[in-house]
């Protein structure tokens, strides 16, 4: 058995803290635990559009993903 540790943190924050690519989260108290569930195990069920993230290729071939913050 190993234990595994969430890594919500470094896409999403949780009260201030953690990453900035994925939707805050600090609201999950106020929502069903089966929709929580579910986007845990399926994360592309609902992507909220504002962070749909992009893929771009240069003409050099280097590859970058993000998402578009403004």
């Amino acid at each position: 058995f190993r234990s595994q540790q969430a890594m919500c943190h470094r896409c999403h924050t949780v009260h201030g803290e953690g990453g900035q690519v994925g939707p805050n989260l600090s609201n999950l108290i106020h929502r069903d635990y089966d929709s929580v569930v579910r986007d845990i195990r399926h994360q592309s069920y609902a992507i909220n559009p504002d962070f749909i993230s992009y893929t771009v290729e240069t003409k050099s071939g280097h590859v970058f993903t993000g998402v578009l913050q403004g």
